[in-house]
């Protein structure tokens, strides 16, 4: 995707604006994580704009996980998270193998 704004905050507000969500959440922000960094063109971490005189960015896009497989000491009630998942299938196929073992 190639998004043209001079500023990468900016950038980042128009990607987060057409990424999908759940109306059933607050905002975009509780279930995507979004980040940036700029890309070195020459390996001179000085001068990100490089030899081209154009700044480019790595954008990194995820998911956050919304379920979580938790272990419970039976004595102390302490909690040990296995595994996150991003989607309910995931959760439950995870689920139904631990009790097949």
């Amino acid at each position: 995707v190639q998004i043209t704004h001079t500023a990468p905050e900016l950038r980042l507000e128009l990607l987060a604006e057409h990424l999908p969500w759940r109306g059933e959440s607050s905002s975009w922000r509780d279930e995507w994580s979004l980040g940036f960094s700029p890309v070195s063109l020459d390996g001179d971490d000085d001068d990100d704009a490089g030899s081209c005189g154009f700044e480019y960015f790595v954008y990194a896009v995820r998911r956050k996980p919304r379920f979580a497989l938790l272990a419970v000491a039976a004595q102390s009630g302490e909690e040990e998270a296995l595994a996150q998942f991003i989607d309910r299938v995931d959760a439950e196929e995870a689920v139904r193998a631990l009790l097949e073992a």
